[in-house]
């Protein structure tokens, strides 16, 4: 669409990317390094959480206020590009996830911040993670008598960038999100072959499964009426719109409380969202897949998240579009609609700590049943405590017996349904 970004056989205008940047910078370990990261707190980004076109969340570190007003010069803001400037992983780029900010950049990964009305930060990302100009920045990262490869503020800013009229860019990234989320779908389905057949061979090798006694039928698939991507995108629109009916519910919304609704309808409901829940900090959740899904309900003007003001914490926007959004969801989830919104009802008054313990219980809960196992009330909370992360240890056990017994109360007892979480040490 755009040519060689180097060669620029195009013809597009070429300019210095330092004109066209309200910011280029990289930030700094904080002191004592990485025995002073925290549990929570602040998001620092390193280079091993920059993949090209992939912002990996595993192994993110977290720093306090006073560490991060140390680092007040690099806070990274939505939409920011990201770049890794020195070592092994030099010229990797990726956008920042908006569900990482609050968030800070050490000294390995600079930011760039361009003035969107000029050049797009999608297109700027996609430029640089092209082979030509990974080429061209590798190869210019290793100096004559380096020790290591490294890219300075001055190059970055010096680099020639073809500049393309804004509607194009604009245009290639509403394409690019919708290749992406073609992706998405593919993988997902695939993932999903990939853990039927591991469950079938365990089973046949088990002699639970008589393969004489099966028929298989190949069918040509129907089309599906929304991707997981968009349903996944309807279910959080409707705990927006259903949390926005009343203030003190609305305040107690934000990406954790929406993550641990989304788990419970997907494995209550047997509802495949796409997600592929990791067992971290914050009780289930599969940051990659949330990322793609507020990505698209940005785009589709469908909802959006802002930093709550005063907090570290944020919030949801319905925008323009959730109407629609809402219908398409509707007409997929046919009767289901009204399970998944009585689910949502019961969680209105909860805020994000009491979501987080209730979610981790009924994850650890559907695991062991998923493993065939039939649970006591003590094994749950060991499972949920200790076998979880290791800041699930600052929970009390009264507090996950009491999620026990409120899932009982609330008739949302796991029946083993669903995706299995994936334990800390598999990520």
């Amino acid at each position: 669409m755009f040519g060689d970004p180097v060669r620029n056989e195009k013809g597009w205008d070429k300019v210095r990317l330092g004109d066209i940047c309200n910011k280029i910078g990289s930030g700094a370990t904080p002191r004592g390094g990485k025995e002073n990261y925290k549990l929570d707190g602040i998001r620092l980004i390193r280079s091993l959480n920059v993949h090209n076109n992939q912002f990996e969340y595993e192994n993110l570190a977290f720093i306090d206020d006073g560490q991060a007003n140390l680092l007040s010069n690099v806070i990274v803001e939505q939409d920011d590009v990201l770049l890794n400037i020195t070592g092994a992983s030099v010229a990797r780029c990726c956008i920042v996830p908006d569900n990482v900010l609050p968030a800070r950049v050490n000294q390995h990964v600079a930011i760039i911040r361009p003035d969107d009305k000029i050049l797009n930060p999608y297109f700027l990302n996609r430029l640089i993670t092209t082979d030509r100009f990974q080429t061209f920045l590798v190869k210019n990262s290793k100096k004559k008598g380096a020790t290591r490869e490294a890219i300075t503020k001055d190059e970055i800013e010096a680099l020639n960038i073809c500049v393309p009229p804004i509607d194009n860019q604009n245009r290639f990234t509403r394409i690019v999100e919708k290749v992406e989320s073609l992706k998405a779908e593919y993988n997902n389905s695939l993932k999903e072959i990939e853990n039927l057949y591991g469950s079938l061979s365990q089973r046949a090798f088990k002699g639970e499964l008589n393969l004489s006694t099966i028929q298989v039928q190949l069918s040509k698939k129907e089309k599906p009426g929304i991707n997981t991507t968009d349903l996944h995108a309807g279910i959080i629109a409707k705990i927006i719109y259903l949390h926005s009916l009343n203030p003190k519910h609305e305040l107690t919304l934000g990406h954790v409380k929406a993550e641990k609704i989304s788990h419970i309808i997907e494995s209550h409901l047997n509802i495949d969202l796409g997600r592929n829940p990791k067992r971290i900090a914050a009780g289930p959740a599969d940051f990659t897949h949330i990322k793609k899904v507020e990505h698209r309900a940005k785009m589709k003007n469908w909802f959006a998240v802002y930093k709550r003001e005063g907090t570290s914490g944020y919030k949801y926007n319905l925008g323009k579009n959730y109407n629609n959004l809402l219908e398409i969801t509707s007409n997929e989830l046919g009767s289901r609609e009204a399970e998944i919104d009585k689910i949502i009802n019961l969680f209105l008054k909860q805020d994000s700590h009491q979501a987080e313990v209730v979610a981790t219980t009924y994850a650890a809960w559907n695991d062991l049943l998923i493993e065939g196992k039939n649970p006591s009330d003590a094994e749950i909370i060991k499972e949920a405590r200790l076998n979880w992360t290791e800041s699930k240890l600052k929970i009390s056990e009264d507090k996950f017996l009491k999620s026990i017994e409120w899932l009982r109360k609330k008739k949302l007892i796991p029946a083993g349904k669903g995706k299995h979480t994936i334990p800390t040490s598999d990520i």
